[in-house]
This record gives C-alpha cells, structure tokens and sequence, in this order.
C-alpha cells in the first residue's frame, strides 16, 4: 500500500498548505476531493495493482506466448497506447540516467539514442514525478494517475470557491471536470492530462492576480504557471495559458467597470498594475522553467515532427470532416455513441468522447444558463464552453479560425475539449448554487431532449454494431438521475440533502459510462521478463529490433535493451531520412522493420533481432533461441557501437550520401562524413583498436590509432554531444548522415563522448539564478516583516 500512503500523505500536505496560505478548505470538503480519484484508482491503489493497460503488452510476442501464464487473456482497452509505449518508457529511462548520476538529458533506449527531457513529455522535473520516484516504477504510474485526477478536482473546486461557489457546489464542479470523459480517458497520458489538470490553478491565479493585485497574488501565478510548464505538455501550455489570458481580460473589465465609474486614476493605477504584475509572473515563470524550456526550443528544430508541422500542417486548410463532426458531437452527447473501447465493443464511429460530461452536468449547465445566475460569469463560461467544444469538434468556423492563428496553426485544437468540460462543470456548479425550483423545468426538458435522440440514433448505432444492452445500461444511467434531479428541484429538497445526492449520483453515472477507461493490472503483468528477452549477451553495447510487430518499440527500455525503432514525440530528422535504408515510416506510430537483410541494421549495431520462430534465419544471422513461438537471432556482421570503416567518403550534400548509402552492401567498408571544409573526395581510413564501455548514457573510448582517423559512433546526432579526447573538447561531425563522427589523431588515446547540451547549461543556470534570487528577495521580506517598529 506504499502508493496509497503516498499519495494520502501528498494530498492530505496540499490541502493543509492551500487552506493555510491561499483558501480555506474544511475539513469535509478536503476529504471528498482526496476520496474522488478513489473511484478510479481506489483499487489499484488498495491492492498494490498498476493502474494501466500494460496488459496490451500480451498482444504481440514474445510476451503474448506467456500471457496465460501471467492469467491476460484479453485487452482490456487496446485503444490506450500511448502509456505503455512512451509515458511508462520515458519513465523508466528518467530513472535510469538519474541511477547514473546524469541530468535526464538523453534517452539510450529508442531510435539509436534521442533525447529525454527536450522532448518536454518525459516530464522529468514535474513534482508528481519527483515524488513518485520513492515508489517502484509500477507503483508510482498508479500515484501519478491518482495525483492527475486529484489536481483535476482540487484545483477545480478552488477556483469555484473563488468565483463564490459554496462547497457543496464546488464539489459538484469539480468532480464534474475530474469525471469527464476528456480525464478519465487520458489521465495514463499524463503530461496531456496533468497540464489541464492545472487549469484552475491557473484561472484561480489570474483572477486572484486581477481582484488583489499585490506580490502574494503574483507569486501564486509563478508557481501556477511553472508547474503547467513542466507538466511536460507545450501544447496544452499554449491552450492553457491563452484562455487564462482570455479570462484575466474578461475579470479585468468586469472588476474595472465599477472602479472607472468613480476614481479614473486609481481605476487606470489598478489595471496596470494587475497587467505588470501578470506579465512579470509569467517572465518569472519562464525563468524558473528556462532548465525545461531552453533545451526543447533548441532541439524542435532538428526534429522531423517540427518541421512537419510547420512546413505541411500549418499552411494546408483545415477540412472539417461532417463524419469528424458528426462522430464527436455523438460521443461527446451520448456515451453509448460508436461503442465503448473498454466494453470491447467498437463501432466504426467511434472516438473518445474527450468532451463528454454526462447528462448531469450538461443538464445543470442548461438550468445554470437558462434561469441565469451570476448572469456575466455564467455567459462568459457558456460562450467559452460553446466555442472549445466547436474546437473539439473540428467544426467550421471556430476551428478554421484557430488554424489561422500563430501557434494555434500547428496545434491540435481538438484538446479544447478539456476546457469546454471544465467551463461545463462550472456552469453545473452555479446551478446547484442557485438550486432554485424553477430549474426543474430546463432539467425535465433535457431529460425529454435527451430520451427523444436517443430513440432517434438507436437503430443507426445498432446496425453499426453497438450492443443494445450496454446502450440500455448506459441509457439508463443518462436519464434516471436527471429524473432523481428534476423531482428534487421540484419538490423543493433542501440542498444541504440535495447536493450529497446530486454528487452520488454523479459519481455512480460517471463511473458505470467511463470509469472502465483503464484495467488495475496485477504487479506481475508490469512488464515481466522471458528467457528470450534474458538470452542476450551483455558483454558490450548492442542494440535490437523485433521484426513486425514483435516487442513492441519502446518497451524494451523497461529491459534495459537499446532498440533501433522507436515512438517519440520529436524524431530527429536526419534519422528519418535514412528510414528508406531499413525500415517502413507509419504515421503516429513506430517505425517498422520487416526485412533483416538491410545492411544498414548492422552499422546501427544491431546484433539481435526477436523474430517469429517460423522466420529462416536470413544470410548473415544465426539461431540463439526458440522460446515458444518467438526466435531469438544473433547478427554475425554487426558492427561495433564504435568503428572505424575501411575507407572515408567526404561528402558536403545530404541527398547525395543518402544516395550513395542507399547502394552500400557494406558499411565496414564505407563511411561517410558530412564537411565542407573538404571537396568531395575518399581517402583510406586508419585502422583502430577500439574499446568502448558504457559510462551511464554516454562512453569511454579507448582508441588507438594507426594513422589520424575517424570513428563513427551509430548514436543520432542531436545537437549537443561532447566528446573529449585525452580532457580536450574536439568538434563533432556528422557521420553516415545521421550519426556522429570523430577525427581522431595517430596513437593511443581515451575518449569521453557524453551528451551535455548548452542550452541545458544555459537555463540550468537561468534557472537557479532565479530560484536563489526569489529566495533572497523571500528572506529580506520576512526580516523587513519581523523587525520591530
């Protein structure tokens, strides 16, 4: 139970701080919001079990040989990739490069090495994942999962108490928004999921930073704004931090409007001063954050998703698909809509739901807007709910306008939808504030609406193959509670009785429509090792690959074995240039090797490859082991993690090498280095005793050379190696297009190659100066606060 006392004790320390400093909280009121992520992770958190679907793992081999012994015998939700493929992963090499005693900086265990923390969804410096490093991998996924919905709900119920909820609303409000389907199915994907976690943290921030301009208000935006960031989610940053924006100008007008209707200047005075105090919170933010943020904004470049982005997504027009709409209208309004992942029982039309809130909510928002409590707050929630549901939708205008913009034009505008549920659950918390009892009227109306479109999409969602008793259940679990509601509104139940009934029944809709998002997996199933995956040997680095779909990409970090394919969120681009060389691209997802005759699988130290044990050994590989249905093959002509080839051609063209590599049956013989300090030319290589130990994520080089040389070490050239021969610093090249290449001098010499980018440097710097020069103005505070008139 060591995650649940974690995360019992992380909690109960955040609620005493934040109604110590910030708001006040009861005692109840904590209690509920630490319950709330129970319903979803209670018992994975009880039982010691992983809160993931690491049982998709047993879908490929080797691990799908051994699933009944391991009792997985079906996937729970195959449609949730992402956690065990990157999240889990990106963890694990986290874990090992701080084992090391390194900054996590590089990740050895994908695409022939790529980088970790520059590619921001690793998450390294979020607290959650600071925190959760006292727990054992498994463990600390299921920590994380409960501390995302836990922030979801807090921060929620914060920001409704601000706004001048009362609790028993604010509970409604916020266990809306922890219970949307947008959470709930995205929470293993946890940078995504815990950045919009912090949403109300941050509109709570703004609004405090606007009523109460002063360095208190603005120091809780800094620590709002530096948590969002790393979060480890850029794109949701942006989402983010623009409706936060969007909200500061609609509290700035609404608080300045009286203010100007008197004293001018003090009102003019305030608004600046709101706007100062804003704008330095969010330069402080960046400081504090420049360890994070300098290292992915120098690495974007180089990455083949940047420049995709940029160069295609951005300038094509954005074509709102009626059956895109149509899919995510259906979903968002009825959970039965295309099936359900997690009930193994998918239609055609199918999507996630990202927008989806239940009847419960939606309807108390209609009540909300209808008998129009709080009337500005209230129509500044319904317009914006309106507009990032349009978002999510893909639907014309609003999306088409969002891809026009600067930065939204490379941006999934979709994942609005995480902002139109939070504004939802706000506008459902203002009516149970109100809970007037004319509200049953709108509430019955929407019961009607509801029950009439349900028959009216129930024959289509049958003839598309939805199961008509889960469309029953959850039918039923859609229009009983509104009809529980709408009898209590009209009976005039007293609210201090209605609100606990109104949250039950939310809880139980929401849990029986989405809460089967993700499996409790016994500890066992967490990646659990196989003789094939054991066989092996170690004695020198080596990478791997599985043919198809075998082992699958990324998980062998959880192995500890160095895998040539890979699933990243930035690619580096010269690596995906050489992919015609040995493998088959797939659009958001790894790359596939399907052929172990490329020659280019040798010169990127590929030494073993996991095939069906019904796969000939190709020419130039041999049997180590048969386990069960899987073959474990040995490459005889692999070469070293670090070579020197037989000859040297000087290239200054990428297209040009790409060519001539594409013809090379060989790469023992060839190398090629990128220059334009030379003409094009080939020169005989010297001939080199290597020896080359691993030293955490980088080497020690032992090399002796003949005549001066040049190695060529197969790990991806991102901008930010150093390599050191005999104590001195010396310049990098790029070799076979996409590796690094060293000269080296005639003789004996010791190498240390360890990937150390400036801009780490740079804003690890940035970013110390700033947290030691906050503590400094801290300290002379207090001692101006405490000295004695």
């Amino acid at each position: 139970m060591a995650a649940l006392i974690l995360y019992l004790a992380t909690t109960l320390v955040i609620a005493w701080i934040w109604s110590r400093y910030v708001q006040r909280v009861s005692r109840a009121a904590a209690i509920v919001l630490i319950l709330l992520p129970l319903l979803f992770t209670g018992r994975a958190l009880l039982t010691g079990r992983v809160y993931s679907v690491t049982d998709i793992l047993f879908r490929d081999p080797p691990l799908s040989d051994y699933g009944t012994d391991f009792g997985v015998t079906r996937m729970h939700n195959s449609y949730i990739s992402d956690p065990f493929l990157q999240m889990i992963p990106w963890q694990k090499a986290v874990r090992y490069t701080l084992a090391h005693g390194e900054w996590p900086l590089w990740n050895p265990f994908m695409l022939c090495g790529d980088i970790l923390a520059a590619g921001m969804q690793s998450a390294p410096y979020d607290p959650v994942n600071l925190i959760g490093l006292v727990l054992p991998l498994d463990l600390s996924v299921t920590f994380g999962a409960a501390m995302t919905f836990f922030f979801a709900a807090f921060f929620a119920f914060a920001f409704a108490r601000e706004i001048g909820c009362h609790e028993q609303a604010s509970l409604i409000g916020a266990a809306g928004y922890m219970l949307s389907e947008a959470m709930a199915f995205t929470v293993g994907f946890a940078p995504l999921a815990r950045s919009w976690a912090m949403f109300g943290f941050v509109l709570f921030a703004v609004r405090r930073v606007v009523r109460e301009p002063t360095v208190r208000a603005g120091a809780l935006l800094v620590v709002a704004l530096t948590f969002l960031v790393l979060a480890g989610h850029p794109e949701t940053m942006l989402h983010v931090v623009a409706l936060g924006a969007v909200y500061g100008i609609f509290e700035l007008v609404e608080d300045s409007r009286p203010r100007l209707s008197g004293q001018r200047r003090a009102a003019v005075l305030h608004i600046l001063r709101a706007t100062t105090i804003a704008v330095a919170a969010g330069v402080i933010a960046l400081l504090l954050s420049a360890i994070f943020l300098l290292p992915f904004l120098h690495a974007a470049p180089q990455s083949a998703e940047y420049w995709t982005r940029v160069l295609l997504y951005s300038h094509e027009p954005l074509v709102s698909r009626v059956e895109r709409v149509a899919s995510r209208a259906g979903t968002t309004i009825f959970p039965f809509y295309g099936g359900s992942a997690w009930a193994s029982n998918i239609a055609p039309n199918w999507d996630t739901g990202a927008g989806r809130v239940g009847s419960i909510i939606f309807a108390l928002a209609l009540a909300a807007v209808v008998t129009g409590p709080r009337r500005k707050e209230t129509w500044f929630f319904f317009a914006a709910a309106v507009i990032c549901l349009w978002a999510h939708f893909d639907a014309p205008p609003v999306a088409q306008i969002l891809h026009k913009l600067p930065l939204f034009n490379v941006a999934l505008n979709d994942r609005l939808s995480f902002a139109a549920a939070f504004f939802v659950s706000l506008l459902a918390a203002f009516a149970i504030e109100k809970w007037s009892r004319r509200m049953w009227i709108p509430i019955t109306c929407a019961a009607v609406a509801l029950a009439v479109a349900t028959a009216i999409v129930w024959k289509s969602q049958i003839a598309v193959g939805v199961d008509s008793h889960f469309m029953s259940m959850v039918a039923a679990t859609e229009l009983v509670p509104l009809a529980i509601i709408a009898v209590m509104f009209f009976a005039r139940v007293d609210v201090r009785i209605a609100g606990p009934v109104v949250l039950a029944l939310l809880c139980l809709q929401r849990v029986a429509e989405d809460g089967g998002n993700y499996p409790s997996m016994p500890h066992r199933t967490f990646y659990p090792r196989v003789p094939v995956l054991d066989a092996m040997r170690r004695d020198q680095p080596f990478r791997i690959v599985g043919v198809g779909e075998i082992l699958l990409a990324n998980t062998s970090a959880l192995y500890a074995l160095e895998d040539v394919r890979g699933y990243e969120t930035m690619t580096f681009l010269r690596l995906v240039w050489t992919y015609p060389l040995w493998c088959v691209p797939r659009a958001v997802y790894f790359n596939r090797v399907d052929d172990l005759t490329h020659p280019f699988l040798s010169a990127m130290n590929v030494r073993y490859a996991l095939a069906p044990r019904t796969l000939a050994p190709p020419d130039g590989w041999r049997i180590v082991l048969d386990d069960r249905n899987t073959r474990l093959l040995e490459n005889t002509r692999v070469l070293p993690r670090v070579f020197a080839p037989r000859v040297i051609r000087f290239r200054n063209r990428d297209d040009t090498i790409i060519e001539e590599m594409a013809e090379a049956q060989d790469f023992g013989e060839y190398g090629w280095i990128l220059t334009h300090d030379l003409p094009p030319q080939e020169a005989a290589n010297a001939r080199a005793t290597i020896v080359t130990r691993r030293r955490g994520t980088g080497y020690e080089i032992d090399a002796t050379m003949d005549k001066n040389g040049w190695l060529v070490i197969s790990d991806c050239a991102w901008d930010g190696w150093r390599v050191y021969i005999d104590g001195r610093r010396v310049r990098l090249h790029f070799a076979n297009e996409a590796f690094l290449g060293i000269f080296v001098p005639m003789g004996h010499h010791t190498l240390r190659v360890v990937y150390l980018p400036g801009e780490f440097v740079k804003g690890r710097r940035i970013s110390f100066a700033t947290l030691a020069a906050l503590l400094i103005v801290y300290l002379i505070r207090g001692a101006g606060r405490s000295r004695p008139p």
